[in-house]
């Protein structure tokens, strides 16, 4: 699969109403809306994709950060 082709598989409306609806992380909720915004940047401003990408990296380090400092629960 190509890069374009997964990161239209993956930044997609249905992915980010999934995020929306099972009320994920609102970090995740914007990460996704960054992503779904690459294409544009790269189309009318590509100068802005470095700080789209910082932005996401900063967003996806809070969320994984997050639920590393989640208990996880144990099986009954």
């Amino acid at each position: 699969m190509r890069f374009e082709d997964a990161r239209r598989e993956f930044f997609n409306l249905d992915n980010y109403r999934a995020v929306k609806r099972r009320r994920l992380a609102p970090e995740l909720a914007e990460f996704f809306q960054w992503g779904m915004e690459l294409e544009d940047v790269a189309d009318l401003s590509p100068g802005g994709l470095g700080e789209s990408y910082w932005r996401m990296t900063q967003l996806a380090s809070r969320v994984m950060t997050r639920r590393a400092q989640t208990p996880r629960r144990r099986p009954a």
